[in-house]
C-alpha cells in the first residue's frame, strides 16, 4: 500500500513538473516573440530619427531620376536624365508629385527627347493624373492591384507610401544580421499570407537609423520572378541631425535600371492642404 502511495506521489510530481516545464517553455516563447516584435517596432519607428528627432509628418523632396544609356547592346555607366520631380507628402494620407519627364529612344543618336509635365495627386480618396494638360481617368483608392510592397522603390523606405492602400496583412520578422561595408545591419523580413510568393528584406543600420539595402522579389505578369535591389548611398546628415540617403541605385535582376539623386529634402515644414485638392477636374483640356 505504501509503495502505491509513493508511486502515485512520484507520478503526480512528474506530471506537475511536466506541466510547469511546458508552461515555462510556452511563456518564454511568448516573451521572445513579444521582445522580437517590440524590437522590430522600435527599429522601424526610429528610422531617420537616430536621436529621437520629431516624427516625420510631412516631407518635401526634389529629385532627379536617370537611367543607364545603352552602349553596344550593353548598359554603360553613362546616365541619361529622364525626370526631375518635386514630391509633397503629408500625414500618411496625401501625396503630390510634380514632374518634368523626358522620354526618348536613347539607343538612337538621332532621337529627340519628348518633354511632358505631369502632376500626380493621391488625396486619399481619388488618384488623378494631369499629363501635358490632359486629364487621365480618375482611380478611386484603395486600388486592389497593389502587391505586398506598395511604397515607391525610388523613394526612401519607411516614409512615403501610397495613401489608403489596400489593407494587406503584413508580418514582420528579424531575419538575422548582415555586415555591409563594415557596418552591421539588422535584416527585417516583411511578408504576407496573401503574397507568399513575394519576398521583401530591408537591411537597416540601427546606429544611424537608416536603410542600406532593400531586396524585393515578386512575380512578373508572365509568371517569372523579378528581383529588385535598392542600394542606399551618399548618406549625409541633415540640419536636424537625421541621416538620409541622397542617392538610390535600383537594380532589376542584377542590372542597374534607375539612379535617383535627391537634390533637396525638407521635413515637417507644414505643407498646405491646398496642394491636395479634393475636387478633381471634370473636364479634359
Amino acid at each position: 500500500m505504501m509503495a502505491k502511495i509513493m508511486r502515485f506521489s512520484i507520478n503526480r510530481k512528474m506530471i506537475v513538473f511536466f506541466l510547469f516545464s511546458l508552461f515555462s517553455i510556452f511563456t518564454l516563447d511568448l516573451l521572445e516573440v513579444f521582445a522580437a516584435e517590440h524590437n522590430i517596432q522600435e527599429i522601424l519607428s526610429h528610422l531617420y530619427r537616430p536621436s529621437n528627432q520629431a516624427f516625420i509628418n510631412d516631407m518635401t523632396i526634389a529629385l532627379d531620376i536617370s537611367i543607364p544609356a545603352p552602349n553596344d547592346a550593353k548598359y554603360s555607366s553613362d546616365l541619361v536624365l529622364v525626370e526631375k520631380s518635386k514630391i509633397f507628402y503629408k500625414n500618411g494620407r496625401s501625396l503630390r508629385t510634380e514632374s518634368d519627364h523626358w522620354s526618348t529612344n536613347i539607343s538612337s543618336p538621332m532621337s529627340f527627347p519628348h518633354h511632358e509635365k505631369m502632376i500626380f495627386i493621391n488625396n486619399g480618396i481619388d488618384i488623378w493624373i494631369l499629363l501635358s494638360n490632359k486629364l487621365y481617368p480618375v482611380k478611386t483608392v484603395p486600388d486592389n492591384s497593389y502587391t505586398l510592397y506598395n511604397e515607391p522603390l525610388y523613394l526612401p523606405f519607411g516614409i512615403i507610401r501610397f495613401p489608403n492602400e489596400r489593407n494587406i496583412e503584413k508580418l514582420y520578422a528579424i531575419s538575422g544580421t548582415n555586415v555591409i561595408d563594415n557596418i552591421t545591419t539588422t535584416v527585417i523580413k516583411i511578408y504576407s499570407p496573401t503574397y507568399l510568393e513575394e519576398e521583401f528584406f530591408v537591411f537597416i543600420d540601427t546606429l544611424r537609423c537608416v536603410p542600406l539595402i532593400i531586396t524585393y522579389k515578386r512575380k512578373h505578369y508572365n509568371g517569372k520572378d523579378i528581383i529588385f535591389k535598392v542600394l542606399y548611398k551618399d548618406i549625409k546628415t541633415t540640419s536636424e541631425g537625421r541621416f538620409f540617403p541622397f542617392r538610390l541605385e535600383i537594380y532589376r535582376d542584377e542590372l542597374l535600371s534607375t539612379v535617383v539623386v535627391f537634390t533637396s529634402v525638407e521635413f515637417n515644414t507644414g505643407i498646405d492642404d491646398a496642394l491636395f485638392p479634393l475636387a478633381v477636374p471634370t473636364e479634359r483640356k
